[in-house]
């Protein structure tokens, strides 16, 4: 698989600069690099290539950001979750390349091999691999050696990334005893307000459940009164001239319907006078 890679390198390294910014490359580049190889969908889902991402590429300051060593470990690591059903588990980076050699000669114009040739020695791909410089920095050099993690330590990050952030004992005790005066306060008031007596009056407030009625409710019930009284007397009284222009109109009607009904006959009998 090492060999595979080494021999490879340069080939993905075309890839990798068509979709970086920076020397780093984001998830939907990376996205957009499988879909273009048809790992997407083909091989993997893009929840499974999204976790692979997230526990290579995040950092302690939040950014989402791969470099192409990173992106190396990406690519072994998509080919042992994508052959991990085959027999033969040792040669799934071979499997991987298989898989993907039309298409980055097509997309990309990268040639890739995915078998070793006996007469091709590695200190020349070194060599070749030397005069290139690539985009990651020198500092960074270490991270070749990278293992692909299991997939319980990508379930362990993710995890560790969606975890809230818990305050601590001491901010929160610290808390407390800042609102605990306004508290005590708030919970007399409320206190005093439940228990107080319902019979309790305030200056200036006047009863509405005495029995004698004040002078205000007399006026009062005497305005209604009065209007119930009119009320009643506008409806005994029957207005004559609605009901004289009622029968005008109906012997309107009448003489309309009559003249309707002649007008026909005549119709009728000239028709049949016609006829004979």
């Amino acid at each position: 698989m090492s060999n595979l890679f080494d021999i490879n390198r340069v080939q993905f390294q075309k890839i990798f600069e068509v979709h970086q910014h920076k020397g780093t490359i984001s998830y939907t580049d990376s996205l957009k690099i499988c879909s273009s190889l048809k790992i997407f969908p083909d091989l993997l889902t893009s929840q499974e290539i999204r976790k692979i991402f997230v526990a290579l590429s995040y950092s302690d300051n939040g950014t989402e950001r791969m470099t192409f060593l990173q992106f190396e470990s990406f690519l072994k690591i998509l080919a042992k979750q994508a052959f991990k059903h085959h027999k033969s588990t040792s040669n799934d980076y071979g499997l991987l390349i298989t898989h993907i050699k039309e298409n980055s000669q097509k997309r990309y114009g990268a040639i890739l091999e995915n078998q070793v040739s006996k007469g091709r020695s590695l200190s020349k791909n070194i060599q070749h691999r030397s005069k290139k410089t690539l985009s990651t920095p020198k500092s960074k050099v270490q991270s070749s050696f990278f293992k692909p993690p299991s997939e319980k330590a990508l379930n362990k990050t993710l995890a560790n990334k969606k975890s809230p952030i818990k305050l601590s004992v001491n901010k929160v005790s610290g808390l407390i005893s800042m609102l605990s005066p306004g508290l005590k306060t708030l919970k007399t008031r409320i206190d005093t307000v439940k228990y107080s007596a319902l019979t309790e009056r305030r200056e200036g407030h006047l009863s509405t459940c005495s029995t004698s009625p004040s002078p205000n409710k007399v006026q009062l019930l005497s305005r209604i009164g009065k209007a119930f009284n009119d009320f009643q007397e506008s409806c005994k009284k029957v207005s004559t001239e609605k009901i004289v222009a009622q029968r005008r109109l109906e012997k309107i009607f009448r003489r309309s319907q009559r003249m309707s009904e002649r007008l026909l006959l005549m119709r009728m009998a000239f028709r049949v006078w016609t006829l004979v």
